[in-house]
């Protein structure tokens, strides 16, 4: 995926240290943060990106993908209305302003709140703003929309949130509220199918925070806000495999879940933006450690809202309230 070049720029992060408080309530809820099974941390940053333009620093990224592919990183600036990719160095290579359609059918701009990557290039979008997720191409053009058949004029509660793509070319969008549905297009975006039952016990699923394909074995990950066990795994077909991660303090717990990625060993690593940390799970659901903490070190996270990963040695994590992106190497 080639992109023309843009203005970029890498700016030196100058946040404070967080508060007592912050660090307090971190320690409370997550005592053992770091690797719980070895001295080897799982993964250390390599990169710190804070903005595109000289003196002008992100606005609340919530979205983040990464194009192993064609060597990319590409983030939904959320608060700046805009899709922004940048190559594995940081450098800026292409800003893209994400439009929807408003009521009276005219142009306006959007809340890109979720991004992924198709096999063949594209870059998945979901906004919050629409009742629908963009197919863009790499120059920014819609080629088509995936319309979920029951979010009508209930975007803000039934519209598109989290999207995922998997190995075989299929995308997945979830809904964003309490419906609690899973809907898969093939890779000419028609329609495949669709499941999920809302509800809150195992197996249900109520506002999806977060989705990823398993490279391993073609499983779904769903993560939720509001179900018993935050982090699920299903089947392609919607059948439910496994749950853990309780509401609940205390390592392997969660606080208030957002992101989740899955390594082409079978590693689950899910991000928590309370408690500010991703922690690493086995494909059965085994605590293995955890990366980060509070802070705006490289290395420490800031509200994490979102995870991406090549699958193998990258770590790409997008930070709400850090307004930056980090990427990270896995061990």
């Amino acid at each position: 995926m080639s992109h023309a070049s843009t203005t970029h720029s890498l700016h030196p992060n100058r946040r404070p240290p967080p508060c007592a408080t912050a660090i307090l309530l971190a320690a409370l809820l997550f005592p053992a943060a770091g690797n719980t099974t070895s001295d080897e941390p799982l993964a250390e940053p390599s990169l710190t990106i804070t903005g595109s333009d000289p003196g002008i620093p992100f606005l609340a990224p919530e979205g983040i993908a990464l194009d192993a592919r064609h060597g990319e990183i590409v983030l939904a600036h959320t608060g700046r209305h805009r899709i922004d990719v940048f190559d594995l160095q940081g450098h800026h290579r292409a800003r893209i302003l994400h439009q929807v359609t408003d009521p009276d059918g005219k142009p306006a701009e959007g809340d890109p709140t979720s991004v992924a990557v198709d096999r063949a290039g594209h870059i998945i979008v979901s906004d919050r703003l629409a009742g629908y997720a963009d197919v863009l191409d790499y120059r920014g053009r819609s080629l088509a929309r995936l319309s979920l058949p029951a979010s009508g004029q209930r975007i803000l509660t039934d519209g598109p949130g989290a999207v995922a793509c998997a190995a075989d070319g299929a995308i997945l969008v979830a809904t964003r509220g309490d419906s609690g549905r899973v809907h898969e297009f093939a890779p000419n975006f028609t329609m495949a199918g669709e499941w999920g039952e809302p509800g809150t016990t195992p197996g249900h699923l109520s506002r999806i925070m977060a989705l990823a394909v398993s490279p391993k074995d073609g499983s779904v990950v769903v993560v939720c806000q509001n179900t018993d066990d935050a982090v699920q795994v299903f089947d392609r077909r919607g059948g439910f495999l496994r749950g853990f991660g309780a509401h609940e303090i205390g390592p392997g717990n969660f606080s208030f879940p957002t992101s989740v990625v899955v390594t082409r060993d079978g590693r689950i690593w899910a991000g928590d933006a309370i408690r500010h940390v991703i922690q690493v799970f086995s494909p059965e659901g085994e605590l293995l450690g955890a990366v980060g903490g509070p802070g705006g070190k490289p290395g420490e996270f800031s509200y994490p809202a979102a995870l991406a990963s090549d699958g193998d040695s990258l770590l790409a994590i997008a930070e709400r309230g850090g307004n930056r992106f980090q990427l990270m190497r896995i061990r």
